[in-house]
């Protein structure tokens, strides 16, 4: 699997399963992926520090092509948008999205 493949499965794993998202948060601070987090869940919004100094969060109602957009440029600085498989990335969180919206969703991305 490619990397930003990945990062676009586990963005939309943060509108679906939150709870395993922040593991997934946690277990990139393990790593030193990232430099530190924040995780409010009443709001359900993550704020991030990335080693090269970035800040960046995901809150409530944020689309998902944004919130891939912010988890890549803190875990892969400017250089995300060269990486080989960013027009999967992309394509799979925006299908996603589409369902979704399709099924009758409302722009509600997370449940009260």
């Amino acid at each position: 699997m490619r990397l930003l493949t990945y990062v676009a499965e586990r963005t939309i794993q943060y509108y679906e399963d939150f709870d395993e998202f922040c593991k997934w948060i946690k277990t990139l601070k393990d790593v030193k992926a990232i430099e530190d987090y924040e995780i409010n869940r009443e709001t359900k919004t993550i704020k991030l520090r990335s080693r090269h100094g970035m800040s960046a969060g995901l809150y409530r109602g944020i689309d998902p092509i944004n919130a891939l957009v912010i988890l890549s440029m803190v875990l892969f600085r400017e250089y995300w948008i060269y990486m080989p498989d960013t027009k999967q990335a992309f394509k799979i969180v925006q299908d996603w999205f589409r369902k979704k919206v399709r099924e009758g969703r409302k722009y509600k991305l997370h449940e009260s």
